[in-house]
């Protein structure tokens, strides 16, 4: 990690004054490249162990993949995901449906592709939102300490008893129906897995903002005079990213399993929309006449849960100091 000298800190306050005791004028823009210096370098020197890593390397590919098909999926499949032939019921894989087809005669390699955007947005939109709260949280429960600390840290508590899965079947269950618009059922589940995901993000970056705090570059810069924001979001939130960013990596992953298990349960996304989930509700029936239409919905779900997770992992063991020389 990097820690910024006392010296770079008194220029900072030096460099901000604008008395006419003395000719110190403002920082160049040289000097501030060079004092950022050592943060540039460890993620540097991330990228470096990250790019001789083959596991990483394919899954960012994976992830890239998945991301342009949930964009663009007309690019991947041409055809309409919900029109199908009752003529073509189940045959499986061919030349004329790679992935075969479902019980209505739905092309299954359509319907996966198209199926990539409602899982994607759900763990994106999912990860953003905890990742912004629980670092605003954190950083305000740990910097300021007290009474703020104490009701941030208790509601956090709350609400990590209460597991995001079991909160969306509770709140979905409750608010929703068949009849609800596709679109107001995908944000009450991106909101509720955001009010309960937060806290795990918020006790993740609290615990290393305590650490950083009492480090001797800040209190020197305490002493110095840098304000308490200034300190905060120059000095230690830089430091006490790299978990956040490993850890919400990993989530991703999470978020769209979230979201497959409640469609799977049909409380998630209904007709016409289309989700892997929903997908593998449909073909759990035809287990042994049609297994291709349980089959490659699960494939790609897996593999996006795995690309994320392995993704994760790379970045954990590139942000460790430890393995690093």
């Amino acid at each position: 990690m990097s820690e910024p000298l006392a010296e770079e800190m008194a220029a900072e306050v030096l460099g901000g004054q604008t008395d006419s005791a003395g000719p110190t004028g403002p920082v160049s823009r040289g000097e501030e490249e060079a004092s950022d210096t050592r943060t540039r370098g460890v993620w540097i020197d991330a990228w470096r162990v990250l790019r001789s890593k083959p596991l990483f390397l394919i899954s960012i590919g994976v992830i890239l993949i998945l991301t342009l098909m949930a964009i663009a999926p007309s690019w991947f499949a041409s055809g309409d995901p919900n029109q199908g032939s009752l003529s073509k019921s189940l045959q499986g894989p061919s030349s004329e449906g790679w992935f075969g087809f479902d019980v209505n005669g739905r092309n299954v390699y359509t319907r996966v592709v198209y199926g990539a955007r409602a899982s994607l947005t759900v763990g994106f939109a999912c990860t953003l939102g905890t990742t912004l709260i629980g670092i605003v949280l954190g950083s305000v429960a740990a910097y300021s300490s007290g009474p703020v600390d104490s009701v941030i840290s208790r509601i956090g508590d709350m609400l990590l008893g209460i597991p995001f899965a079991l909160a969306g079947i509770i709140v979905l269950s409750t608010l929703t129906t068949f009849d609800t618009p596709n679109w107001q059922v995908e944000t009450i589940l991106i909101l509720t897995i955001i009010v309960f995901g937060w806290p795990s993000i918020a006790r993740v970056l609290r615990s290393t903002v305590l650490v950083t705090r009492n480090a001797d570059y800040v209190v020197a810069g305490k002493a110095l005079g840098l304000s308490g924001s200034r300190v905060l979001f120059r000095h230690i939130l830089p430091n006490a990213i790299s978990p956040i960013l490993v850890l919400s990596t990993m989530r991703v992953g999470g978020y769209i399993a979230t979201e497959a298990s409640l469609s799977y349960l049909g409380l998630g996304l209904h007709p016409p929309a289309v989700s892997w989930g929903q997908m593998v509700s449909d073909g759990q029936p035809y287990l042994r006449t049609g297994f291709h239409v349980l089959l490659f919905p699960s494939i790609f779900l897996a593999i996006t849960i795995l690309a994320f997770v392995l993704a994760g992992e790379a970045l954990r063991e590139a942000l460790d100091p430890t393995n690093r020389r």
